[in-house]
């Protein structure tokens, strides 16, 4: 499935962009070649509910220092689900999925949207059809992984959770039985900024048992599973941002850094967040193990 699709998704973005086709022209031919991707991204853009659970992303990737999206892909997905896509700050929901799925950038860790084509998260969970991939069985891949995001990231939150039950109708049903209890999950919370600008990051390190997938370097396993969030202040609003899988290494490594009031903490992972700058600054981090 993966080679198939990076070559579809490949084809199909370099013809957009060599094309210069217009917003419409990008749109009709995702329809022709890629049907099923059309209707769900389509599908995506009518619950907007669950799309407001998203913050901001960057188009600029944090390794790279390249732009990850193009702008006529970032168009195409603005019209289709009625959320304009406009650099240099965009629906992270969107960027990470969707976009990802039509990135062509090459990173130290693979391509962008391994994440989706490799059918990972399946895998380690033990779901049976595709879910967080670009054609899905029911739902679609970005609501249904807002769905499995914010049981996780949202625990504890009523609000949010309640938002996430009241449009589970536009979710896979298999997620709807999933049992999230089983789930052990590390917490790391990070506190940086000053005054109505100060920000809250949640970074949820859930290992994934069943995984052991190999990583495009082949060196180590992913074994887990990062989810990175951003909570407002003083709303106290917290939003999805990204996730992606990650080696045990990795997460012993994120798990071992220094604790306290005054150690170096930075915005990662393409996040945006208002007047808080990307280079690292002192504040706050917590570790909670599971």
């Amino acid at each position: 499935m993966t080679r198939d699709w990076n070559r579809k998704l490949d084809e199909l973005t370099h013809k957009i962009l060599e094309q210069n086709d217009s917003t419409s022209q990008a749109v009709i031919r995702l329809r022709e070649q890629c049907p099923k991707l059309h209707d769900q991204v389509v599908r995506s853009g009518t619950c907007l509910p669950l799309l407001k659970l998203w913050g901001l992303s960057r188009n600029i990737d944090d390794h790279t220092g390249t732009e990850i999206v193009a702008s006529p892909i970032l168009e195409m997905l603005g019209t289709l689900t009625n959320s304009p896509l406009q650099p240099p700050v965009l629906h992270a929901g969107i960027q990470h999925t969707y976009g990802y799925l039509f990135s062509l950038i090459e990173t130290p860790y693979g391509r962008k949207r391994d994440r989706w084509t490799q059918s990972y998260l399946e895998k380690s969970l033990g779901l049976k059809r595709p879910t967080f991939s670009p054609v899905v069985s029911d739902g679609t891949l970005l609501l249904n992984l807002t769905y499995f995001l914010g049981r996780v990231l949202f625990r504890g939150r009523p609000a949010e959770i309640s938002c996430l039950r009241r449009n589970r109708r536009f979710v896979d049903s298999e997620l709807l039985k999933f049992n999230f209890r089983r789930l052990k999950c590390h917490r790391i919370t990070e506190e940086l900024g000053k005054g109505p600008d100060k920000i809250r990051i949640i970074i949820d390190l859930l290992p994934l048992p069943n995984s052991q997938l190999p990583n495009p370097s082949n060196t180590e396993n992913l074994d887990g599973l990062l989810i990175y969030g951003i909570e407002e202040r003083p709303s106290k609003r917290l939003s999805l941002i990204t996730t992606f899988p990650v080696s045990k290494e990795t997460i012993e490594e994120l798990l071992d850094q220094p604790c306290g009031r005054r150690v170096q903490v930075q915005l990662k992972y393409n996040a945006f967040a208002n007047n808080i700058p990307r280079e690292p600054t002192l504040g706050m981090r917590t570790i909670q193990r599971s």
